[in-house]
């Protein structure tokens, strides 16, 4: 065989090419033939023949053996591709349809359908015999770039330009759209162009991933729109992301601060390492997520800040952390000066509590004083001594009106004030009353508006503030300015003043007093309006407290700036004039008289202090009245209920235990509407006009007040 040649033995018993197989003795050959079978050239087996007898063969036969040998070994090779083939078709079909991506076989020139896999059907939710009949619009959205004339197109061009890749929005047989991603390959099958396309479905990962596009779009959007300052770190506290806002409160650009740690942002460096170990480490010890802490500022500048510190966690593993940074250096400001005016507010409300009671004192001592004096003859030796009991209580109901400016109640008598025609006609008295070394300088702006108040405590405060200024410069050379102008004033501006805490934005007149003195510190400018606070050596330390209070009552503000060895500036704010109330205290219109002396007619006299009630009744006596008495509102209206045809007038205290003044009068009003009422109060008549204006209140008496006073106030009621 080796030799590819047929070859015979005529008899195996006399054979000496080869040593004979035993089994050929035993099955009793004696000749044999061997041809080599070929198939296609390729040498495939053999075929042997052989006999029992003896026999030789010719060259017929042995070329019969050849040809039978070589159809043979075409029929057992054909046999075996046979196999073969279905064998790798079955191969073909179990891959084909096992295969979880849909598989279409296209014609390259028509892009017909020529085959699918069991996948496509699935995923189309078609028959094969619906896929075979299927065009490339039946598959696709519908409207480009999805159409059935982009799909052929994508056929062509693979079959062209070579594999393509890309996503395409595929329609199912119900019509539900969906998006898959598509590798397009061309072929040769015997001679026949094929496009072959995988189609795998993406529809829950593009929606994945549109979801994670939206959530990162929502994300960057709020992380920018936040107006603390947020910033993300990794485990080890490095920055990796900040928002605009920390920008804006530290100064450092995105760029500056990424990859860097926390550290530089701290006052104190020995609060990087404090937070770290308390908050910023697997092993941190539990300390309350929201802390106050200093920091600094690119510039230097340090703030306190409040700070949310919080870890960023994704399935059980660390991420890093995320810190939000607000800075409540204005709200500290802001609840420091709140606390500055409620404490001003306390006091002044203490203030004027003792100066209302106090004054009821000085009305029994004035005027039990008054009484004594009117019934003396005029050379009596105790006329003196009176008038001596007189003035000290005058002095101390001096004392009183400063306790009530304080407290922002003191007496106004309110007109209309150009402040530069004020400042004008007291120049000359300012003047002498500072030092020589000092010169007065004034501006003054032009078409000021008005303002409303007492022209004689605005000129208090002017006053207050010029020597204030005047002793602050000391014996040195100096300048006090005296400046006016009017300003829109909004809340955040009104907010950084000392003021009455329901002050409106608008339009205000300031007078601003300006020296080039010592200045005050921190500490100094903290407790300048407190009461008894001085420093000076002497003194009693109501001058600003009393200050405050009058604008306070004008409903004003006052700011200060100083600075220590530069001087200080007090800036005071008054209201712009109003249109005139319709209405005040007093105007009613009745008809008066001069003089004030009654005809027996019958006063209701209401308070709830004894000596005012004892001292009030001698006086009206003695002015020609009839009176009866009252402890509170509720007795005084119960008298006035029973006898109110024969009662002339109301004197009523304002401040009273069970029932006050205006409740009292109030009720009056309603049992008889032309009650003629006169308030007596220690607060000023602003206030009690603002409260009653257009009620019919027939007038009013500020405590304490003299015979005289109570006189005119009758007068103005008297009937003719």
């Amino acid at each position: 065989m080796k030799s590819r040649r047929p070859g015979t033995v005529v008899d195996f018993a006399s054979e000496t090419r080869f040593e004979v197989p035993p089994v050929v003795f035993e099955q009793k050959i004696t000749s044999a033939i061997c041809v080599p079978m070929f198939a296609g050239g390729e040498l495939f087996g053999v075929l042997i023949g052989h006999t029992h007898a003896r026999r030789e063969f010719t060259d017929n036969e042995i070329d019969l053996y050849q040809s039978f040998a070589n159809q043979a070994a075409v029929a057992i090779k054909n046999a075996e591709y046979a196999e073969e083939a279905k064998q790798s078709e079955a191969r073909y079909e179990t891959i084909f349809n096992a295969t979880s991506e849909a598989i279409f076989i296209h014609d390259a020139a028509t892009g017909a359908v020529l085959d699918v896999n069991r996948a496509m059907l699935e995923m189309y939710g078609v028959s094969r015999e619906e896929a075979l009949r299927s065009q490339a619009h039946d598959l696709s959205a519908g409207d480009p770039p999805y159409s059935g004339k982009e799909a052929v197109a994508w056929i062509a061009r693979a079959r062209e330009e070579g594999p393509q890749t890309f996503e395409w929005l595929a329609r199912r047989k119900g019509g539900e759209l969906f998006w898959v991603e598509a590798s397009l390959s061309f072929i040769t099958v015997n001679d026949n162009p094929r496009v072959i396309a995988v189609v795998r479905d993406i529809d829950e990962r593009k929606k994945a991933a549109a979801a994670l596009e939206k959530s990162r779009a929502e994300f960057e959007a709020i992380f920018r729109a936040i107006s603390d300052a947020v910033v993300f770190v990794d485990p080890e506290r490095r920055i990796m992301m900040i928002n605009p806002a920390f920008t804006a409160t530290f100064g450092y650009l995105p760029g500056e601060a990424a990859g860097r740690t926390t550290a530089f942002i701290y006052a104190d460096p020995g609060d990087y390492q404090r937070q770290g170990k308390a908050r910023y480490s697997p092993r941190a010890d539990g300390a309350e997520p929201v802390y106050e802490m200093e920091y600094r500022r690119k510039d230097g500048a340090t703030f306190i800040a409040e700070t949310l510190g919080a870890k960023v966690e994704s399935g059980g593993k660390l991420l890093g952390y995320i810190g939000v940074i607000r800075d409540i250096s204005e709200r500290r400001r802001m609840e420091e000066q709140m606390r500055q005016v409620q404490k001003l507010e306390s006091l002044g409300v203490l203030a004027g509590g003792i100066a209302h009671d106090f004054n009821n004192l000085l009305m029994a001592i004035l005027g039990n004083a008054d009484l004594a004096l009117s019934e003396l003859f005029p050379m009596s030796p105790a006329r003196e001594n009176l008038k001596a009991i007189e003035t000290v209580s005058r002095r101390a109901a001096d004392l009183c009106r400063q306790m009530l400016a304080y407290s922002g109640k003191g007496k106004f008598v309110i007109e209309k004030i150009d402040a530069n025609d004020l400042i004008g006609e007291m120049i000359h008295m300012l003047e002498v009353s500072i030092s020589k070394k000092v010169v007065m300088k004034l501006n003054l702006a032009d078409n000021l508006p008005m303002i409303e108040g007492d022209p004689g405590q605005v000129r208090q405060v002017l006053m207050n503030l010029v020597i204030n200024g005047s002793e602050a410069i000391g014996e040195r050379s100096g300048v006090i300015s005296i400046s006016t102008g009017a300003m829109g004033c909004d809340h955040a501006y009104l907010a950084d003043t000392f003021r009455d805490s329901e002050l409106v934005p608008g339009t205000y007149v300031f007078i601003e007093v300006a020296d080039t003195g010592c200045g005050m510190d921190e500490e100094t400018r903290a407790r300048i309006f407190d009461p008894f606070f001085t420093t000076k050596f002497t003194g009693r330390g109501l001058g600003m407290a009393a200050v405050l209070g009058i604008v306070r009552g004008h409903q004003g503000a006052i700011r200060v700036y100083s600075e220590e060895g530069r001087g200080t500036t007090f800036k005071i704010l008054f209201p712009a004039a109003r249109v005139i109330r319709e209405e005040a205290v007093g105007n009613i219109p009745l008809p008066a008289k001069a003089g004030g002396d009654g005809r027996g007619q019958l006063v209701l006299l209401v308070d709830d202090e004894p000596t005012v009630l004892a001292v009030g009744g001698k006086m009206l006596e003695k002015l020609g009245y009839k009176v009866v008495c009252a402890k509170d509102g509720a007795e005084g209206l119960k008298i006035f209920a029973e006898r109110c045809e024969e009662i002339w007038c109301v004197v009523m205290d304002l401040t009273m235990p069970r029932m006050d003044g205006e409740e009292a009068f109030r009720e009056m009003r309603r049992i008889k509407k032309e009650v003629r009422v006169i308030l007596a109060s220690g607060y000023n008549e602003q206030e009690v006009s603002q409260r009653f204006v257009g009620k019919g209140v027939a007038g009013f008496l500020q405590k304490p007040f003299r015979m005289q006073d109570l006189q005119e106030a009758l007068a103005k009621i008297l009937d003719p």
